[in-house]
């Protein structure tokens, strides 16, 4: 069976996420057999493909994490995230950032999907 992909969006926006709630959220799930793809850690920001990739990364993604924050919807990029995984039909998951910090010290992602899970939205 393949790894499931979860492609992360989020923003560093204010000081709700940061680069070490990142390392510390792929480690926790890649330790559950999922790969993910997290554009501050696997794209070089000065590459002239970085926007080329980052949209290939997110259509051969499986789901789609939103780690919400207190200005992740002021994100101009993340806002064209969400709207490209709605349109390319992923599963989408919204999570609070302090409740997802919360959650991996016990849960596992299987409960997170179950229980975060969005409805399936309309393009805009």
């Amino acid at each position: 069976m393949n790894k499931q992909k979860i492609f992360l969006s989020y923003t560093l926006k204010g000081n709700d996420v940061t680069i070490s709630f990142l390392n510390k959220l792929r480690t926790w799930l890649e330790a559950q057999n999922l790969t993910t793809y997290i554009d501050f850690l696997d794209n070089e920001y000065n590459a002239a493909n970085f926007q080329k990739k980052l949209e290939a990364e997110l259509l051969s993604s499986d789901i789609f994490l939103i780690v919400n924050s207190a200005r992740y919807e002021e994100s101009h990029w993340a806002n064209i995230e969400l709207q490209e995984a709605i349109k390319a039909n992923l599963e989408i998951i919204n999570i609070e950032k302090s409740t997802l910090e919360a959650l991996m010290q016990t849960i596992d992602f299987d409960y997170l999907k179950k229980h975060y899970q969005k409805k399936q939205l309309a393009p805009a």
